[in-house]
């Protein structure tokens, strides 16, 4: 399996997000994965760094915020050695941590999680 598509599917199911079928090779359905507000640019790579470029920056912003825009909220991730980052415009940034605008609520799997890491004493059932 290629690093890339292994990180999508991973993004997709952490995030309980979808993968964008197609995405980079039709023009009306580009990025990575997409939901809850949001549509994702990844990048994932074995090398040693990562370059950050304004093509792949505007790509997303154009996707996003260009004429026929989707309204979602651009976001980019990038795995390497060392783990997954994430990379934001700083207004969206502040609307997240604010609760202003989008939010990434938590997913079936982490309610799940989170029920199973309460004693059952204390589950209300």
């Amino acid at each position: 399996m290629n690093i890339g598509f292994e990180f999508e599917s991973f993004l997709a199911d952490r995030l309980g997000l979808q993968r964008v079928p197609g995405s980079g090779n039709k023009w009306y359905n580009k990025l990575d994965v997409r939901g809850r507000g949001t549509r994702w640019s990844l990048k994932a790579t074995g090398e040693s760094g990562f370059r950050v470029t304004s093509n792949m920056i505007n790509e997303a912003l154009n996707v996003t915020d260009g004429i026929g825009g989707t309204g979602e909220t651009p976001v980019w991730a990038v795995r390497v050695d060392e783990g997954d980052f994430i990379i934001m415009l700083l207004e969206d940034w502040i609307k997240l941590v604010k609760e202003e605008g989008f939010s990434i609520p938590p997913t079936k799997t982490d309610e799940k999680r989170r029920r199973a890491n309460t004693p059952q004493l204390l589950r209300g059932e």
